[in-house]
């Protein structure tokens, strides 16, 4: 799995908040490219961090061809799971999962007023309910979201002579807002209530 995904050139949407100051988390979600990881999330919470890899269907967020203006993008899908850890302290388990898993990306339609460059916020939000610790067989739902944006331009010289959207380079990610926080927060209170037991056991 590629650990390091959420550091390379052609990430997509980043965004990153915090629900604690002693909190930090890391969403990434990228074109698919037609194999492969295009999504992966990172959480480091109070001596807990947790990171999962996944990925979503082609026809739902491809860059190969480009999409002509007024296309829609967004809305759910499945999210299939490629790995991931969560460690409490210096203690280390995989995460294995029996099912997919779930995404939701904010639904939005690209331009068709002759603009050639789009810019527009995004949430996104996931689950994978069916995740356990692989070692141990227990039970550890993952599942948050945050908010940042996505950026297009419109290209003639690739697969659709007449013009298609495709990405562009990822604008800095805004601040996350009081609702987005309480999102981030309430897709933790699961990982953290089970860290707290699993910390005060061992």
């Amino acid at each position: 799995m590629k650990r390091a995904l959420w550091m390379a050139s052609m990430v997509f949407v980043l965004m990153s908040g915090s629900a604690r100051a002693d909190s930090v988390t890391r969403l990434v979600f990228e074109p698919n490219f037609g194999g492969g990881e295009n999504f992966f999330y990172f959480n480091q919470t109070n001596g807990v961090t947790v990171q999962v890899g996944g990925g979503t269907p082609f026809e739902f967020y491809q860059s190969t061809f480009g999409y002509p203006p007024g296309s829609t993008i967004g809305g759910s899908t499945e999210l299939f799971f490629d790995g991931g850890s969560v460690k409490f302290g210096s203690e280390v388990h995989e995460l294995a999962n029996n099912g997919t898993g779930s995404l939701f990306l904010t639904q939005f339609m690209l331009p068709t007023n002759g603009q050639t460059a789009f810019t527009v916020p995004v949430d996104i939000s996931f689950s994978f309910p069916n995740t356990f610790l692989a070692d141990t067989g227990e039970p550890f739902a993952v599942g948050d979201g945050a908010r940042g944006t996505m950026s297009f331009v419109l290209d003639f010289d690739g697969y659709r002579p007449d013009g298609g959207f495709t990405q562009t380079p990822p604008v800095p990610p805004v601040t996350p807002e009081p609702n987005t926080l309480a999102l981030i927060g309430t897709g933790l209170i699961g990982i953290l209530s089970f860290a707290h037991k699993r910390l005060t056991i061992h």
